[in-house]
């Protein structure tokens, strides 16, 4: 096994049960794995034989776990959710029950069991309005045919998953919190098509705190992230890749992070401010190109 695969065991957890921390085994495991590896090396030359292992094996140290804090249940749960695809010791909903409950928001399970029944759904119903609470699981927009744009969000709680269709007035006024590891409650109407799982044309999102954990701040642009500037290279002012900029800019409104604007055909600079996130990041990448997008 490589360094990668059990750097991937470890973050999903698979050695929890061992009595150790994953912070511990993250801050060995490479020095354990080069040991290895210089051990098998020594046996492969001949450097250690039937007669002489005793001796090799004397100078042999113990290996001492630093003792250092655990991630905290946050890490934890991301670690999990990127190297299995599934949160094992928990889920981010978990803190925020009290508060969905408060909310009026409906378990999204709830809601894919009553429309998955054979004899069709008995609660609800194509085109009900109804509230739903969760973490933004994937965020990805698009340009439609009337070369506006639209999102694809995945929400996600406890009890499931739904896909969210969001369009242009929602995105004007709720886009900066459809970002990745955010937990918000959104409302809409379900639309069910076909044979396809329930969806919500979503109207309306804001971010969804745990009671009294949340400042005024946090609550209108989410927590606050590390300060770094976008650096972003388009061919001229009046081009598509600049309109695209603009609508996606507006979706991260913000005054965190700054962003400077090359016009390839003029040389010339603009500047402006964003919150910068992941799915900001991603999103210029594909339509970009890794040469023309910068963050440092």
């Amino acid at each position: 096994m490589n360094k990668r695969a059990v750097d991937s065991l470890i973050r999903a957890g698979a050695f929890d049960s061992m009595g150790y921390r994953r912070s511990q085994l993250g801050a060995v495991y490479e020095k354990v794995m080069d040991g290895i590896s210089s051990s098998n090396r020594s046996n492969i030359e001949g450097q250690i034989d039937f007669f002489g292992m005793g001796g090799a094996l004397q100078k042999k140290q113990e290996l001492v776990l630093p003792d250092i804090p655990e991630y905290s249940n946050a890490e934890l749960m991301a670690m999990e959710k990127e190297t299995m695809g599934l949160y094992l010791s928990g889920h981010p909903m978990d803190a925020f029950r009290t508060a969905a409950k408060a909310a009026g928001a409906i378990p999204i399970g709830q809601i894919r069991n009553d429309f998955a029944q054979e004899g069709g759904p008995a609660i609800f119903s194509d085109g009900q309005r109804v509230l739903l609470a969760g973490v933004v699981a994937s965020s990805k927009t698009k340009t439609t045919k009337k070369n506006t744009l639209m999102a694809y969000v995945t929400l996600e709680d406890d009890t499931g998953s739904m896909e969210m269709l969001c369009f242009t007035r929602c995105l004007e006024t709720c886009g900066s919190y459809l970002r990745e590891g955010q937990v918000i409650k959104a409302s809409g109407k379900l639309s069910v098509r076909d044979e396809k799982a329930p969806q919500l044309m979503c109207d309306y999102a804001q971010p969804l705190s745990e009671a009294g954990s949340a400042s005024e701040d946090e609550m209108r642009h989410g927590a606050p992230t590390q300060k770094k500037t976008l650096y972003l290279r388009v061919p001229s002012m009046d081009s598509p890749e600049m309109e695209h900029l603009r609508r996606v800019l507006f979706m991260f409104e913000g005054k965190q992070n700054p962003v400077k604007i090359r016009l390839a055909d003029t040389g010339k600079l603009i500047g402006t401010t964003c919150e910068l996130h992941d799915s900001l990041v991603r999103e210029m990448l594909d339509k970009l190109g890794e040469e023309n997008v910068v963050v440092k």
